[in-house]
């Protein structure tokens, strides 16, 4: 079959998105100064986290759910960007990652019990308000 105008939508939004959050990722200074602000290692980091949540958006849109669950999934892009964001954040600070690396390497293997079905789905629902709550 051929494709529909969904999964057009869908793979152009992704791809849109993609381009988007590598700009954000790779050239935060950039995106900053373009918004007329001033560049500060405190935007970057903002900057390049918001490039990680979309390249993690680009993940779901693209995401195949026959093949994989969207709650280990959810798991997964949670892990994957606990590396991306935070560990620059880290380096500029001069702290420890070791705390990010653990939550990454946690929540992966949360991941992947929950695909083999051994961790309940509603865990990863969990994860992602904590996630969200502990930023307020």
């Amino acid at each position: 079959g051929g494709s529909t105008a969904s999964d057009v939508a869908r793979y152009s939004g992704a791809g849109l998105a993609l381009l988007d959050s590598v700009r954000h990722y790779a050239y935060p200074e950039r995106v900053i100064e373009a918004a007329g602000a001033k560049t500060s290692d405190v935007c970057a980091v903002f900057v390049r986290a918001k490039g990680t949540w979309r390249t993690g958006l680009t993940v779901l849109l693209l995401a195949d759910t026959d093949c994989i669950s969207t709650a280990a999934l959810s798991l997964y892009l949670t892990a994957v960007q606990a590396f991306m964001g935070p560990l620059h954040t880290h380096e500029m600070l001069k702290t420890s990652k070791h705390p990010v690396v653990l939550y990454a390497v946690l929540v992966a293997a949360v991941g992947a019990l929950t695909q083999c079905g051994v961790v309940p789905e509603w865990v990863a629902t969990f994860n992602a308000l904590f996630s969200g709550f502990h930023f307020y």
